[in-house]
C-alpha cells in the first residue's frame, strides 16, 4: 500500500517520498490452439478489465468473457476465460451449396426435388496455419440426380411441327403432362406418363424412364374459301367449273 517516508541528508535535512504504487500490468495474452476461436480482443488486457473471446469463421456459437484480475501487477498473470462452444458451420456463409442438395430449416440436409437418396454433408477443418484462419472443407454424398424422361428419346421421333410436347420434356418420373396439336392444327391434347423403368438385370445405375404416351389425332383447319373449291356433307370438292380432287392439308414452309 502508498507509504510517505522522510529520507534524512548529510545535512540533516529530510525529502518527503512515495512508495508502494507500481503500474497495472496486462494479463498474459491467450494464444490460439485451435480454429474455433477469435481471441484478438483479448491481446492486452490490463487488471480489472475484459475482453470478449469470440467463434471464429467457419464456427458460429456464443461469445464468452475474459477477465484480468484487479489490481494486477503480473505480467504473467494468466488471463481469466472460459472457452466458447462453437459449432462448425458448412458450407460459410455466403459459399454456393452443392447442387442437388438443400438445407431445410427443419428437415436439415435433403435432396433437391431433381435429386434422390440420403443427404449426407460433412464438413472438416483443412490442414493449415492457425494464425491465418482455416477453411472448412465440406463433402457431400447421397442425392443422384433423378432421370427425367426427354423428348430427343421418342421412339419414332416426335413431329415437331404437328405436336406439342414441350411439357413433357425434362418431365420427372410418375408425373403427367400434355401433348397438344401444334397450330395450325388442331385436335384434343392426350395426357402422357413418364414411366420410371426398372435397371437392366446386369446394371446397378438407374435405367432411363420411358414416356408412355398416345399421339392426340391432329388434323388441318378448314383454310379460307378459295376459288374453286367447296365443302359438301364436310368433304372438300371441286367446285363447279372445276375438275380434280380436292386435297386438304397443311402445307409447310420451305426452308431455304
Amino acid at each position: 500500500s502508498p507509504s510517505t517516508t522522510c529520507k534524512p541528508k548529510r545535512s540533516c535535512g529530510s525529502t518527503p517520498t512515495l512508495s508502494g504504487c507500481v503500474p497495472i500490468e496486462p494479463c498474459l495474452p491467450i494464444i490460439p490452439d485451435g480454429c474455433d476461436v477469435d481471441v484478438s480482443d483479448c491481446r492486452s488486457v490490463l487488471g480489472g478489465k475484459t475482453c470478449e473471446i469470440r467463434c471464429q469463421e467457419p464456427f458460429v456459437g456464443e461469445p464468452t468473457i475474459g477477465t484480468c484480475p484487479p489490481g494486477n501487477i503480473d505480467v504473467d498473470t494468466p488471463l481469466m476465460w472460459t472457452r466458447p462452444t462453437c459449432t462448425l458451420r458448412c458450407p460459410r456463409l455466403g459459399l454456393p451449396i452443392k447442387d442437388g442438395y438443400i438445407k431445410d430449416s427443419i428437415q436439415g440436409w435433403i435432396c433437391a426435388p431433381d435429386h434422390r437418396g440420403d443427404a449426407m454433408v460433412t464438413c472438416n477443418i483443412s490442414e493449415g496455419n492457425i494464425s491465418v484462419g482455416c477453411e472448412a472443407q465440406c463433402f457431400y454424398s447421397g442425392c443422384e440426380p433423378i432421370e427425367v424422361c426427354l423428348n430427343s428419346r421418342l421412339q419414332p421421333p416426335l413431329d415437331a411441327c404437328e405436336y406439342n410436347a414441350t411439357g413433357c420434356d425434362g418431365l420427372l418420373p410418375d408425373r403427367l403432362c400434355e401433348i397438344g396439336c401444334m397450330p395450325p392444327y388442331i385436335g384434343s391434347p392426350t395426357v402422357a406418363y413418364c414411366a420410371e423403368m426398372a435397371p437392366p438385370i446386369n446394371r446397378t445405375s438407374q435405367a432411363d424412364p420411358v414416356l408412355d404416351h398416345t399421339l392426340p389425332q391432329c388434323t388441318c383447319p378448314d383454310p379460307t374459301e378459295t376459288d374453286g373449291y367447296i365443302k359438301v356433307n364436310g368433304e372438300w370438292q371441286c367446285d363447279e367449273g372445276y375438275a380434280g380432287m380436292a386435297v386438304k392439308q397443311c402445307q409447310r414452309p420451305l426452308l431455304g
